[in-house]
């Protein structure tokens, strides 16, 4: 009992030594806001609703971040399993009857763990015809780098500079997705002598120089929503609002902020009138916040108004035209603010 206790503790020394250290990058948790996330985190096997999901008209960089969640002592079968559903699914016998290009990729991901060989000859074989798409170029990274953790470390992270300074035409991966893959990434620089550092020069820099200013978006009950800290008090939701005046704070949330003395009787301005959608009019106070802060990036002296008992938390012109332009990035479902 005791030796087999001990083969088993070898085994598992050398399972985690074969791990491409690249899959602990944790970027799934850029998708956090996806239903089934919860669920793939704590699956013990590839269950029919991770299936499902991976063989469903979603894109293709979420299907990814939910096999990057599923971590499981089954996870080395997880290619077998999703191709026994596949063959269930579409009533085929071989993995070249796939029709689904996606689920054909989906499945050369399932296979990393497991099977590198075919995992990289299903890679192979459907490369012309998707190639041009940011989330391939990923998986293609992240399948072939792992026979080069252990041996060549400092050319994993040469490769990933080669895939952050392409041009890929479809940008299908969120930018914070990408943050956390290269954060992992960096790691590995070390590896590297000074004349190899400067072979290659990524766009990202590992330290979110250009995509500072880039903020993800939450969609709820649709809309979108972007998180902001008040006077440097409280965290809270806003929905981007450029057709109001003024940003507009509800009722209970001014509260709060008088409660924690982060807004006083100095900062109440008076009264506006304000005209709404109906066409009617109405007069309501104004007040000042001190500042607003997203990210790095922190705006003083912002003309607010207070809204109704629990209404929600808008973000109007007065925040708005503190900036050159503030957009949205429907690819990336990202706020681009550019001071």
């Amino acid at each position: 009992m005791k030796s087999k206790i001990i083969l088993l503790f070898l085994l598992a020394i050398n399972f985690c030594n074969a791990q491409n250290p690249l899959t602990d990058s944790n970027y799934y948790l850029a998708y956090n806001e996806l239903e089934i996330m919860s669920h793939a985190k704590k699956a013990f096997d590839l269950d029919n609703r991770i299936c499902n999901f991976l063989s469903s008209s979603e894109t293709f960089d979420k299907k990814m971040a939910v096999v990057d969640a599923f971590n499981s002592p089954d996870e080395m079968e997880a290619g077998d399993l999703f191709f026994i559903y596949l063959k269930n699914k579409h009533h085929i016998n071989k993995i070249e009857e796939i029709k689904n290009i996606e689920d054909k990729l989906i499945l050369s991901y399932l296979y990393f763990t497991s099977n590198i060989d075919l995992s990289k000859q299903i890679l192979k074989a459907n490369e012309k015809l998707y190639s041009e798409r940011l989330s391939f170029g990923i998986l293609k990274f992240l399948i072939n780098s792992k026979e080069q953790v252990g041996t060549d470390e400092c050319k994993v992270w040469k490769e990933f500079q080669n895939v952050d300074n392409k041009n890929f035409k479809i940008k299908d991966m969120r930018l914070n997705a990408l943050t956390f893959i290269a954060k992992s990434v960096d790691n590995l620089k070390n590896k590297c002598s000074n004349e190899q550092l400067v072979i290659t020069k990524t766009k990202r820099h590992f330290n979110n120089e250009n995509s500072g200013n880039r903020f993800q978006l939450k969609h709820e009950n649709g809309v979108c929503k972007i998180n902001l800290n008040i006077n440097n008090s409280v965290n809270l939701d806003f929905i981007l609002d450029s057709g109001a005046s003024v940003v507009l704070i509800p009722e209970d949330v001014f509260s709060v902020l008088v409660r924690n003395g982060t807004i006083s009787k100095n900062d109440i301005l008076g009264y506006k009138t304000f005209t709404i959608a109906d066409g009617s009019s109405s007069k309501k106070p104004i007040f000042k916040i001190k500042s607003l802060t997203i990210g790095k990036i922190t705006v003083t002296d912002i003309e607010a108004t207070i809204g109704e008992l629990n209404s929600d938390l808008l973000l109007g012109q007065s925040f708005i035209q503190k900036f050159k332009s503030i957009k949205i990035d429907n690819k990336s479902n990202e706020l681009i603010i550019e001071n």
